[in-house]
């Protein structure tokens, strides 16, 4: 099995006006020093973003579209059921006046769709998660 981790590089970069050197990060083989990753030769601007996109690079093509696939479905699910986008974008709004915090609209954003979902047949109850929910869905 091969190890991989991410290393520094400097970059030099100008414009009209300046010069200034910024420091990316691109993954390497441990084993041959051979370089894997590079974001087709800019680098990553942090060590983790590099890393998020090499293990991305390496998933099956078909575990690559998932996510895009739920989104379809969420969103395709919330312009079926529009009456609850448009009372939960009011409630969204409403705590922003209020000065809620991002994590608690989070799961003011979850309790509402669980309630909903709760009230709807069987046959209608959307098969993704309230996390899945309030990940895809767009007002």
């Amino acid at each position: 099995m091969h190890e991989f981790s991410a290393k520094p590089f400097t970059v030099t970069q100008s414009d009209d006006y300046r010069q200034w050197e910024e420091t990316r990060w691109r993954i390497v083989n441990t084993e041959t020093g051979e370089v894997v990753d590079d974001a087709q030769g800019y680098g990553y601007k942090t060590a983790p973003k590099a890393y998020a996109a090499f293990g991305y690079k390496q998933k099956p093509r078909k575990h690559r579209k998932k996510p895009l696939k739920l989104a379809k479905t969420v969103q395709a699910w919330a312009n079926k059921h529009s009456d609850f986008s448009e009372d939960l974008s009011d409630l969204i709004f409403q705590a922003l006046k209020a000065g809620n915090s991002g994590q608690t609209i989070s799961q003011l954003i979850m309790d509402a769709y669980t309630k909903y979902v709760a009230t709807l047949p069987a046959a209608e109850q959307p098969k993704f998660s309230a996390a899945d929910f309030r990940r895809y869905w767009t007002a």
